[in-house]
């Protein structure tokens, strides 16, 4: 019993953590497409 609970709190923290920086991966890559649609809308006004 004690193994398993303690292999289930383990693979949760490892999965909590993986969450976490996955978050983490999402939020770095939306903030960069943000900065490049930015970018290209500015280049795209400046044009006309």
């Amino acid at each position: 019993m004690t193994k398993s609970s303690t292999f289930d709190q383990r693979s949760r923290r490892c999965c909590d953590d993986s969450g976490v920086e996955l978050v983490r991966l999402v939020r770095a890559v939306s903030s960069v497409a943000d900065q490049v649609t930015a970018a290209v809308v500015l280049e795209t006004t400046a044009i006309k």
